[in-house]
């Protein structure tokens, strides 16, 4: 009789623990909290996407918006989260910022929440050593060339068609180039971009040595650093203390100026370069596919989002995330980063920017220039490994230390690069 008491005992237990379950993942659906990098305030798809998440699934996106972006928001982001904080959705903008988040060990896995996960991302999604996924990606984003039509028209060039390579892309911005009437042939973003070594990539050279250190003295990264700093003193780029004297950000001389003749950036500046309510755009734009450095490699990153180990709605915010991470990509108009694409897709992809562009690009030139390119694989062109985050931001302080004059020699920036990274890869460890 006691055991059969006993056995009704934790019978019950386990019912009401069922119960109790079932009515926390209940409550927890109705809401999901979120804070996003303050460029997103704007962007009226955002708002839009979370209402539609709403609509379908009863769940309320409680989403504020951050003072900060960029590296900024994402140092904000990890000093909320060292205290404590329970937002449920942490966005992973670049692979860097997931590298950060799971350093500090931020984010929560989430095999148990979504099934079918590489069925639907494939290679995209990023397991680690223990085998669980932390990230869903939403979206990627390619390396692409953009290009001022009516500046190679005044010029009389033709214009870029790939497959070319870095030597065919400077000649022709050495015959754009103008400066004394402020025209450049090409434009290189020294901030949060991986320019000062962006060829090196594109030759495929390891981040990290077979022991985990530094490779930034590799002769190739040294190579690729030596020529972008070049192009800015032969003044076939915009050099970088004009940049900074005029006080603008690079949207300016890229979109409003109409005065660089090529940039390349990932393929988000379509949504910039359409939005001629906001940039007042009067010019005609062209794309094509990145320039080659020796390997046929296309260079894209992905952005990520991932669920805080301190999520108070983890239910909801797994909904969240495997929704965003199949819907965002049409709803910010950009290239999805699913297992497969499907021909339907891949058109609704490409048309609804060349619909925004108002008669600049056609989807045959977006098709050119994202997929067809020629090239064998794809690599991310940012980085993964130890202390990455701080490595990134090592690259950039230093590259820009050597283009602002500080640092004397190429030679010595790369020196540098190493020397701190290798100090905050052993910190990490």
């Amino acid at each position: 009789m006691k055991k059969v008491i006993a056995v009704l005992m934790i019978l019950a237990v386990i019912t009401a623990s069922v119960f109790a379950q079932a009515a926390t993942e209940q409550a927890e659906e109705k809401v999901v909290t979120i804070i996003q990098d303050a460029n997103f305030a704007n962007q009226e798809w955002f708002a839009k996407m979370n209402a539609d998440f709403e609509a379908e699934t009863g769940i309320k996106v409680d989403y504020q918006f951050s003072a900060s972006s960029g590296n900024d928001f994402n140092q904000k982001m990890l000093i909320d989260l060292m205290a404590g904080s329970d937002v449920d959705v942490i966005p992973l903008q670049t692979f860097r910022y997931y590298t950060a988040e799971m350093e500090g060990e931020f984010l929560a896995p989430l095999s148990k929440y979504i099934k079918d996960a590489d069925k639907i991302w494939g290679a995209n999604l990023i397991h680690e050593a223990d085998g669980e996924f932390y990230a869903v990606p939403t979206k990627q984003e390619i390396y692409v060339v953009f290009y001022n039509k009516d500046l190679f028209d005044a010029a009389g060039i033709p214009y870029p068609k790939a497959p070319w390579t870095w030597d065919d892309m400077i000649a022709t911005a050495e015959k754009l180039s103008d400066p004394a009437n402020g025209i450049y042939g090409l434009y290189l973003d020294r901030y949060g971009s991986p320019w000062g070594f962006l060829p090196a990539r594109q030759n495929d050279v390891a981040m990290y040595k077979a022991d985990g250190t530094a490779n930034f003295d590799d002769p190739k990264m040294v190579e690729a650093v030596k020529l972008v700093l070049e192009l800015d003193q032969k003044k076939i780029a915009m050099p970088y203390e004009e940049v900074l004297a005029g006080g603008a950000s690079w949207n300016y001389y890229a979109i409003i100026g109409g005065k660089v003749g090529m940039y390349t950036s990932l393929n988000f500046m379509t949504r910039e370069l359409n939005n001629v309510e906001n940039y007042n755009r009067t010019w005609r734009y062209g794309v094509v596919a990145m320039p080659t450095a020796g390997e046929k490699i296309d260079l894209a990153n992905i952005s990520y989002a991932g669920m805080n180990k301190n999520a108070k709605h983890p239910q909801s915010a797994a909904k969240y995330l495997e929704w965003i991470g199949q819907n965002q990509w049409k709803y910010e108009k950009g290239i999805p980063a699913l297992a497969t694409l499907s021909a339907e897709d891949q058109a609704t992809a490409l048309a609804s920017i060349a619909d925004g562009s108002h008669g600049a690009v056609t989807v045959d030139e977006l098709y050119e220039a994202y997929f067809n390119t020629g090239n064998t694989r794809s690599i991310p062109a940012e980085f993964a490994g130890p202390a990455a985050a701080a490595y990134y931001n090592i690259i950039t302080e230093e590259i820009r230390a050597l283009h602002l004059g500080t640092t004397a020699t190429v030679e010595e920036a790369c020196a540098k690069i190493v020397s701190r990274a290798n100090e905050a890869i052993a910190n990490a460890q």
